[in-house]
């Protein structure tokens, strides 16, 4: 036998699915998987915790995405003719047409027990890769548990996108592995259209926010919203994305340790510094008005900001003077984030596509219409983000003049 052999594509693929720790527990033989990964001694462990601290550095900085050979056979139960394996299986998730996996338990048990068989090589080669892969995987969850919130949810954004991607590849029978791995109520059609409960939706609707993903402008059946397969991976990103971002609570030692070897050399383990932007005038990030520390704040925890605010926060910058760089910075932490639309719709807002309008922040009457106001005592009476930028800019250059001369007339 050649235990795990038909799901250990998957596994090199997708190291956040349940069986990974059937797989891992297995190679171990119950060992303390935390001790192994946070102490490594053999080739595989130090090359996992290597790939770990890449895939860290990858996703806190602007750096290319770690890429991972995920080469080889595909999921070798979608054509197995095996019948053996299914004595293994629990809640007969087993059955003549394959695997049900809404009722799989994912133990493992049936994959234990495989009687394909393969080049013994070939075999050992994915079976080392796959465990790097998860090694990797868990070993990046513990680094990112010791991050703060912010820099946790960066790594969780950028992680789960790359999952995404690679699921736009996939065929159906895979879509459902994963789908039941988060226990979602799925109803697949020809490989294109999918259906997901409305209580399951609603779960990632409120993170993704758009417009287009509004229940007013889906379409209900029988208490499941219809999506396409690009829709649906979406959604399926928003559940990665909160598995990836939840906290594993370590150690005080342990976490101490981490902190020390991994994340203070790579200099990551860093507070945010204060936002600064080039401009014809020094920028006084204090001073913008709360709509747009709002939108600020929820792109740099990777809340999928509507485009209302999207584009109220833009027109402010470029009004402002800010580069449209620094403007396509703020928005690599959205989850939906694509380079090249952002940059054109920047550049449409600066007047450098489309009929050359360079467009106005929206006022503060349009700000609330959409649900973009959020007042604070220093609102009353302004109409305009940028009015109440200029006036918070005067009052803070006044309050700094007024410091300095009284230190002057202290010196005297």
């Amino acid at each position: 036998m050649q235990p795990f052999l038909p799901i250990l594509p998957i596994l090199l693929k997708y190291p956040f699915l349940k069986l990974s720790k059937s797989f891992i527990e297995y190679e171990y033989k119950n060992g303390d998987i935390l001790n192994i990964i946070s102490n490594p001694k053999g080739s595989v462990e130090k090359e996992a915790v290597k790939l770990a601290k890449e895939i860290i550095v990858s996703s806190l900085s602007k750096g290319k995405e770690v890429k991972i050979d995920h080469s080889g056979m595909g999921f070798l139960c979608t054509t197995c003719e095996e019948k053996g394996c299914r004595a293994f299986c629990h809640n007969n998730a087993m059955n003549s047409k394959g695997i049900d996996w809404s009722k799989c338990e994912f133990c493992g048990e049936c994959f234990k027990n495989c009687t394909i068989s393969i080049s013994p090589e070939v075999y050992y080669d994915l079976k080392i890769r796959a465990k790097k892969s998860i090694l990797a995987y868990l070993f990046s969850r513990l680094l990112a548990s010791c991050l703060n919130e912010r820099l946790r949810t960066k790594y969780a954004v950028k992680e789960a996108r790359k999952y995404a991607k690679l699921m736009e590849n996939e065929d159906v029978e895979v879509l459902k592995l994963i789908a039941s791995d988060f226990g979602l109520d799925l109803i697949f059609g020809n490989g294109q259209d999918f259906k997901i409960h409305v209580t399951d939706y609603l779960k990632a609707f409120v993170k993704i926010r758009a417009e287009k993903w509004r229940m007013v402008n889906r379409i209900l059946d029988r208490g499941y919203v219809l999506l396409q397969k690009r829709e649906f991976i979406r959604v399926i990103e928003e559940f990665i994305r909160d598995r990836l971002q939840e906290k594993i609570e370590l150690p005080e030692n342990l976490r101490n340790m981490l902190i020390t070897m991994y994340l203070s050399e790579l200099k990551v383990y860093e507070e945010r510094k204060d936002l600064k932007f080039s401009g014809k005038e020094e920028i006084k990030p204090e001073c913008f008005p709360p709509c747009i520390r709002k939108i600020l704040l929820d792109l740099e925890n990777g809340v999928n900001v509507p485009h209302s605010a999207r584009f109220a926060l833009t027109a402010f910058l470029l009004n402002l003077g800010v580069k449209i760089d620094e403007i396509l910075e703020l928005f690599r932490t959205a989850p939906d984030f694509d380079e090249e639309k952002a940059r054109y719709q920047i550049e449409h807002i600066a007047g450098l596509r489309g009929k050359g309008t360079e467009y106005i922040c929206p006022s503060c009457e349009t700000m609330r219409t959409y649900h973009n106001c959020y007042p604070d005592e220093f609102c009353e009476g302004i109409r305009h983000p940028i009015i109440y930028y200029k006036k918070k800019l005067l009052k803070l250059k006044r309050k700094n003049e007024d410091s300095k001369a009284r230190h002057q007339k202290l010196e005297r």
